[in-house]
């Protein structure tokens, strides 16, 4: 009986180029191009094809290493994201794969430069050890980090090649203001819940821009039965106010639903009242006028069929801001939330402390303990000032 594939890969995969991914720098491209590890086609063999360097890999490959050390990729983030798994491919690489490969994290700050000759300054975090790895398979390593990371480093023992890599996870955006996309997997949310995606990943339907074909959207089987209709269950970023709700069944002509309707979960309370829907069409539509706040929404089609893209335009409210700001708290990689709480107060070890209450219940706990903490260490401070800039 073939494998369970783990849960994760049902996450989105944060190493995508549609969502701003990029490979930033490698140690060394001697055979092929560092890129080709984020294709998102399948690795396909060619053993006719050669270049003036050898035989043609689709993937990316180093040269044969002489010296002790390791050779590395590193992959940096449009947005920040906790990381659930990772899945490095390494088909077709029999005996250019690697013995071993560990994974660095870290969390840097927007268009920092990191070459190889950078690469060393930068302060990693290592969030998977060197583990041996089974040769032209895919190997998936389950990561779940509690912190949120912008780069990831690849390190392969001692040389070799990755086909393809893929990051699993969940993005966090740093900030969330106005109006803006709730449903938008760069924007937070996912699909962690969905009834069938037969012949697209419901994923795709949070993605970015407009579809680029009929692959590029969700696509379910032609329901026969009960209950009628196919549906998936999304979780937004912070609870948040709909005003706009775009349905885009772009590429789908002959496969677009009849209807669709949106609702919150927790409740039940009807966003989206059942609405026809038109072929390779994007329609934009208003909440029904029983729209309520929600954290978390079910979206269903009648009674089947393929939806481009989702599209709930909203803001977050007061709760929905300070579950955020606590996110943002919690997720942060312990040294970078040394120097955010040290900015709040200036004493090193109070920051030290606070780092290692984590995670915080809610803004109010987050206060508490830093005034605790604070009066434990006998320190002086001004307790309004103090809450003012937690709740930054």
């Amino acid at each position: 009986m073939p494998e369970q594939p783990p849960d994760f890969i049902q996450l989105v995969n944060l190493a995508s180029p549609k969502l701003g991914a990029v490979v930033v720098s490698a140690s060394d491209e001697f055979f092929t191009e560092k890129e080709a590890a984020l294709n998102p086609r399948e690795p396909q063999p060619d053993g006719t094809r050669f270049t003036d360097r050898g035989r043609w890999v689709d993937g990316w490959l180093t040269r044969r290493r002489r010296q002790s050390g390791f050779e590395w990729l590193t992959l940096g983030f449009a947005q920040a994201g906790l990381v659930e798994g990772i899945e490095l491919d390494f088909r077709h690489l029999a005996g250019n794969h690697p013995e071993s490969i560990s994974i660095d994290a870290c969390m840097l700050p927007f268009l920092t430069p990191v070459n190889r000759f950078t690469v060393d300054r930068f302060l990693w975090t290592q969030i998977l050890p060197p583990t041996p790895v089974e040769p032209d398979a895919i190997n998936r390593f389950e990561i779940n980090s509690t912190y949120r990371y912008t780069h990831l480093r690849f390190n392969l023992h001692p040389d070799g090649g990755i086909a393809r890599l893929r990051v699993w996870g969940i993005a966090v955006r740093e900030r969330l203001d106005g109006d803006f996309d709730l449903a938008a997997i760069d924007n937070g949310a996912f699909v962690d819940r969905v009834s069938d995606q037969t012949f697209g990943a419901v994923q795709n339907m949070l993605m970015p821009g407009r579809p680029e074909n009929v692959a590029d959207g969700w696509c379910t089987r032609r329901l026969r039965g009960e209950p009628g209709y196919e549906w998936a269950e999304i979780e937004l970023p912070a609870e948040g106010l709909i005003r706009r709700i775009e349905v885009d069944t772009g590429f789908y002509r002959g496969d677009f639903p009849e209807l669709c309707q949106l609702e919150e979960c927790t409740t039940g309370a009807i966003l989206l009242d059942p609405t026809p829907l038109r072929g390779d069409f994007l329609q934009r539509m208003q909440p029904a006028p029983t729209n309520t706040p929600a954290e978390r929404v079910r979206f269903r089609i009648y009674p089947d069929g393929g939806i481009a893209r989702l599209r709930l335009i909203g803001s977050l409210t007061d709760r929905g801001r300070q579950s955020h700001r606590l996110l943002l708290r919690n997720t942060l990689p312990p040294p970078d939330a040394v120097a955010w709480f040290q900015q709040c107060l200036d004493s090193e070890e109070w920051a030290r402390q606070m780092t290692s209450a984590r995670p915080f219940g809610s803004l109010d706990q987050m206060k508490e303990s830093a005034e605790r903490i604070a009066n434990s260490l006998g320190l002086t401070f001004d307790a309004e000032a103090l809450r003012a800039k937690l709740q930054l």
